[in-house]
C-alpha cells in the first residue's frame, strides 16, 4: 500500500509516495475543474476560444488546451507526474507554483517528506546503488565519505571474482563492468 505525504515547500500543490511516485493534487490555475465540460460543450457547439476563455476567466491558449483535450484527464482528484534524468543520471521532478518551475532530485524529495529537512553536509544514500530506484526502503542518510565508502564496498565484492590485478582502476578491461 502507497502512503502518500505532501511535497515539502509545495504542500498544497503536489504529493510524494514511499514507492517514489509523484503526483499533482491540485491546479495552480484558475480554472475550476468543474467548468471544464461546460467549456467543452460550449466548443462543440462553436463558441469561439475568446468567448471559451473568457467564460473560465482564463486565457486563449488555456481554451485551445482544452479543445484539444491536452488537459488533465481520468482522476481530476490528482495527476501522476513524469520524471527525467540529469546529467549525472538521477531522476528529476518539476515543480510549478506560480508559473515558476522548480527542479528537485526525486530521492531528496522523498526523503525530505517523510523525514523532514535533510541537516547540513549529510546525503542520500541509495542503499542498492540504482538511481532510479527511489523506495523510501532503499534510502538513507549519511555523510559523503560513508557514501563514498559504502558504493567502493559493494562495487569491490562484485568485482572480487575477477582476476586480482584486474579488479579496478580506470584501464581495466574490467572497469567498465556495470553493476547489477
Amino acid at each position: 500500500m502507497e502512503t502518500w505525504k505532501p511535497v515539502l515547500g509545495f504542500e498544497d500543490l503536489y504529493e510524494v509516495s514511499d514507492h517514489g511516485n509523484f503526483r499533482r493534487i491540485a491546479r495552480s490555475k484558475i480554472v475550476d475543474a468543474a467548468k471544464v465540460p461546460a467549456a467543452k460543450q460550449m466548443l462543440a457547439e462553436g463558441a469561439t476560444l475568446k468567448e471559451v476563455a473568457t467564460y473560465l476567466g482564463a486565457s486563449i491558449p488555456t481554451a485551445y488546451a482544452i479543445k484539444v483535450g491536452s488537459t488533465w484527464s481520468g482522476n481530476a482528484a490528482y495527476r501522476p507526474l513524469k520524471t527525467t534524468l540529469d546529467s549525472k543520471h538521477y531522476l528529476v521532478v518539476a515543480f510549478c507554483r506560480n508559473a515558476k518551475y522548480t527542479k528537485k532530485r526525486a530521492h531528496r524529495v522523498v526523503w525530505e517528506a517523510f523525514n523532514g529537512p535533510i541537516p547540513d553536509r549529510l546525503e542520500v544514500n541509495h542503499k542498492n546503488l540504482d538511481r532510479a530506484d527511489n523506495r523510501l526502503e532503499n534510502l538513507e542518510l549519511m555523510t559523503h565519505r560513508e557514501n563514498v565508502q559504502h558504493a567502493h564496498a559493494i562495487y569491490a565484492a562484485e568485482r572480487a571474482h575477477l582476476p586480482r590485478g584486474q579488479r579496478s582502476g580506470p584501464r581495466s578491461k574490467y572497469a567498465k563492468i556495470k553493476h547489477t
